[in-house]
């Protein structure tokens, strides 16, 4: 892997994690959060991130969202 494609992995990956992070706080919807995915791996084009992406769905499925404080 070279510096290009890691800096192209951990710019997908950083952004990934904030999706997830808006979906796990009820902020957007596991449809929307799919959608920015899709624009993620086209925009970065990841080796390695996307991979994950089929184990990260079956991890949300099970996933309980925290509540809110009013």
């Amino acid at each position: 892997m070279n510096k290009e494609q890691f800096a192209r992995e951990k710019a997908y990956s950083a952004n990934c994690l904030i999706s997830q992070a808006l979906f796990t706080r009820g902020i957007i919807s596991e449809s929307d959060r799919r959608q920015i995915n899709k624009i993620l791996v086209r925009k970065y084009r990841p080796m390695i991130g996307s991979l994950y992406e089929n184990d990260l769905q079956s991890s949300l499925k099970t996933r309980a969202i925290p509540e809110h404080p009013p």
